[in-house]
């Protein structure tokens, strides 16, 4: 069925080009509605009120589907299981630097990208980048969290689901 590989399409055929998106369905062209599978956004924090803040930047700002996770011991697992298009992790998650290095050095799982968000001060940027994050974001700046998370997120024929 088309509908599963175009999540992960790139340079798509031009009769692709003129996508309208509402929800999880697409219109493309003559082919008329397909079901698009919103990408999936692990998040790994263990305080209440920041899991909601995340998930709902995920589901309202990202338009993708949001998991979440309290502890990081069980995090290459959930990745192997889950199959996430992006990590977003607290720096201050007990563990989270340990199994960050852990999920980079897993060959199944090292590609999949690590956003830290550096909410309460318990590690730096620039040790999270050290450990092997792909990006982080100080002070939980949810503009800045939305435009980083973008960069790593599959593309539709080079534009996101609520770009259109």
């Amino acid at each position: 069925m088309l509908a599963q590989f175009l999540p992960h399409t790139y340079g798509c055929p031009s009769w692709l080009e003129r996508f309208v998106h509402s929800s999880e369905r697409t219109y493309v062209g003559e082919l008329g509605w397909i079901q698009v599978e919103k990408p999936l956004v692990l998040i790994v924090e263990d305080q209440a009120p920041l899991q909601e803040m995340l998930a709902t930047v995920v589901e309202q700002l990202l338009n993708a589907r949001a998991v979440l996770v309290d502890q990081a011991a069980t995090l290459v697992e959930k990745v192997k299981s889950l199959k996430p298009a992006v990590i977003l992790m607290d720096t201050a998650v007990p563990g989270g630097i340990q199994a960050i290095k852990k999920l980079k050095s897993d060959p199944e799982t090292q590609r999949v990208p690590a956003i830290a968000f550096n909410t309460r001060g318990w590690a730096t940027c620039h040790e999270a980048l050290e450990a092997g994050y792909d990006a982080c974001v100080e002070d939980s700046n949810v503009d800045r969290l939305d435009a980083v998370a973008r960069q790593f997120l599959p593309r539709t024929n080079g534009i996101m689901a609520d770009d259109a």
